[in-house]
C-alpha cells in the first residue's frame, strides 16, 4: 500500500481552498505516475488529543508498551516500524477494558483534521476498518484507480496561449504538468477540443511548459 501522508497548512494560508489544492496536487501525481506507487492508497487520519496535547488512547494504550512519550515514538516511525512489531503484544487488547473516555476516542478523527478527512472521503477514500496504534485515528483508503480527481483526470495538449477574446469561453480547472519537476494549481484554460487546450503564457511558466507539451487536467 502506498499511503497519503500528513499535510500541515499553516493557519494563514487555511482558506481560499489551498488545503484541497495541496490534498488533491497529490493525487495528479499519482496519476501520472501510477507505476510508483500501491494499487491501494491509504491515509491515517489524526486521533483525538486533548487540550494539553495529549492522546489519550496513547496514554492508555502505547505508552504501557513503548515506554516513550508519543512525540518521540512518532519520529521514530520515520526512521523505521520494525520497533512497533517488537514492542506490541501478540494478542488481541480488549476495547472494552479501556476507560470509557479512551474508548470514545477509538476511530475518532482530531476536530482540526476533519477537514483532511472529507477531502479525502468526497475522493472515495473509506474507513477500513483500521484505526492508528499510536493515538487511535482512522485508516481510510481506495483502490488507486478509484478515487474521484484520478479517474477525472487525463492528458490534454497545450497548443496555444490564450487571446483576449477567449475570455467568455474560460473554464476553472485542476492541472498540472507531467514531469517529476511537478507543478499544479487551478486556472482558466480554453478546451480548443477533446485533446487540445490554450492557457495563459504566465500559467504556462508557472506549470514549466511550453506548447506541444502535455498536462494533465481534471475536468
Amino acid at each position: 500500500k502506498s499511503e497519503l501522508c500528513t499535510l500541515f497548512l499553516h493557519a494563514d494560508y487555511r482558506q481560499g481552498g489551498n488545503g484541497s489544492l495541496l490534498s488533491k496536487a497529490r493525487l495528479l501525481f499519482l496519476a501520472n505516475f501510477p507505476n510508483r506507487f500501491s494499487t491501494v492508497i491509504f491515509a491515517e487520519m489524526r486521533g483525538v488529543f486533548d487540550e494539553q496535547g495529549r492522546s489519550p488512547f496513547w496514554e492508555a494504550v502505547g505508552k504501557k508498551f513503548f515506554d516513550m512519550e508519543f512525540e518521540d515514538a512518532d519520529r521514530y516511525t520515520m526512521i523505521s516500524k520494525q520497533f512497533i512489531s517488537d514492542l506490541m503484544p501478540r494478542s488481541s487488547l480488549y476495547a472494552n477494558l479501556l476507560p470509557k473516555k479512551v474508548q470514545k476516542t477509538i476511530g475518532k478523527t482530531h476536530k482540526h483534521t476533519v477537514p483532511a478527512m472529507k477531502i479525502l472521503q468526497r475522493e472515495g477514500l473509506m474507513h477500513n476498518d483500521y484505526i492508528d496504534i499510536f493515538d487511535g485515528g482512522p485508516t481510510l483508503e481506495a483502490q488507486r484507480q478509484h478515487i474521484h480527481t484520478i479517474q477525472n483526470s487525463r492528458i490534454v495538449q497545450y497548443t496555444r496561449s490564450l487571446k483576449k477574446d477567449d475570455e467568455a469561453s474560460h473554464v476553472r480547472v485542476l492541472m498540472g504538468n507531467t514531469e517529476l519537476d511537478f507543478r499544479v494549481l487551478r486556472s482558466d484554460l480554453l478546451l480548443i477540443n477533446k485533446n487540445e487546450v490554450a492557457v495563459s503564457a504566465e500559467i504556462a511558466r508557472a506549470l514549466k511548459i511550453k506548447i506541444g507539451d502535455n498536462i494533465r487536467v481534471v475536468l
